[in-house]
This record gives C-alpha cells, sequence and structure tokens, in this order.
C-alpha cells in the first residue's frame, strides 16, 4: 500500500466513499472559481440572494446525486435531507423543503388517510413504521391529487418530488410512532 492510500484510508476515504466525494469537491471548485476567483473580482458585488439561490441549486443537485446512488444501493449516510441518528431526524434544509413544501398542510388535512394507510401494512417495529410511512408516500400518495401543492413547489424550485415525500416521511413516522406506541 502506498502513502497516499494510507492517508486516504486513515481519513476513513474507500474507494465506494471517493466518487461522491469527488463530486461534491468538484461542485465546490466549480463555485468557487466561478463566484470567488474572477479576475476582475467582481465577486464584491454578487449578491447574498444570488449566492443563496446557487447554493439551493447545489443543494438540490447534490440531494438528487445522493438519490440516485442511493437507488443504486449504495448507504448515503450523510444525506442533505436527514441528519444521522436513531430515530432520523430533518435536516435544516430537509425542514425546509417539507414546510414550504405545503406538506404539514396536506399531512394535517389527510392525517387519518395517510397514518390508516401505514397502519394497514402491519408494521411490527419502529423501523417498519419508518419504511412503511415511506412507501406509502412514494407509492400510494404520489400521484394522489392531495400532492398538487408539493408537486407544484417541486417544479417551481427544480427538485424532485420524491426528495421532499423522502423528507416528510418523518413527520408521518413520528405520528404513527405516538398511535402504535411500540417499544423499541
Amino acid at each position: 500500500m502506498n502513502e497516499v492510500e494510507f492517508l486516504l484510508q486513515y481519513f476513513g476515504i474507500t474507494a465506494d466513499k471517493l466518487f461522491p466525494i469527488a463530486i461534491i469537491l468538484g461542485l465546490g471548485l466549480f463555485l468557487l472559481f466561478k463566484y470567488f476567483l474572477k479576475p476582475n473580482f467582481n465577486f464584491l458585488k454578487k449578491s447574498i440572494k444570488n449566492i443563496d439561490d446557487d447554493l439551493t441549486k447545489v443543494n438540490n443537485a447534490t440531494t438528487e446525486i445522493q438519490s440516485y446512488f442511493t437507488k443504486q444501493g449504495f448507504t448515503m449516510l450523510h444525506q442533505l435531507t436527514m441528519r444521522p441518528g436513531s430515530p432520523f431526524v430533518l435536516t435544516e434544509y430537509g425542514e425546509k423543503l417539507v414546510n414550504e413544501s405545503g406538506f404539514p398542510e396536506i399531512f394535517r388535512q389527510n392525517r387519518e388517510k395517510i397514518i390508516n394507510t401505514v397502519k394497514s401494512y402491519n408494521p411490527q417495529t419502529n423501523y417498519d413504521i419508518q419504511e412503511y410511512s415511506k412507501k406509502v408516500l412514494l407509492e400510494n400518495f404520489l400521484n394522489d391529487p392531495i400532492m398538487k401543492p408539493v408537486k407544484d413547489y417541486a417544479f417551481q424550485n427544480s427538485i424532485k418530488i420524491e426528495i421532499i415525500l423522502e423528507a416528510a416521511t418523518l413527520l408521518v413516522r413520528d405520528e404513527v410512532m405516538k398511535e402504535l406506541k411500540f417499544d423499541n
């Protein structure tokens, strides 16, 4: 093993983690050169709003890349919409997507319908509740007319609705867990 491989392994960077890291570093370098290292130093004139909009686009792109890798069987330990832990919790970005999409109001108005659909899968553990909540939102309600505000938000913000609904899973999970009260 050469010194570079040893150093990468020392920091926990293995071959399976290298590609996603390279993509994120590439996006970071692109933004650095595009906005902060221009020859005429126009970066001082760049408004905070424009930078925030660009970072939102980068967040959306990174989340979509993470979704792609997850569907290919890779485990993404640090998604942008959920923070690791037991149980998962929404990140600030995840909360923003869920709240701005209007999902909390949709859930409030259709709470019983959504919760009963999760319960119909007969979950036996809190983990089951989490996975069935995701399944219900992505399979049973994705094309339901009640999701129109979420779809409109997703379209207007160039983000896949699946990303928003996967984050919204945690709201549904928490409510079902309150009702079923498993010990695990």
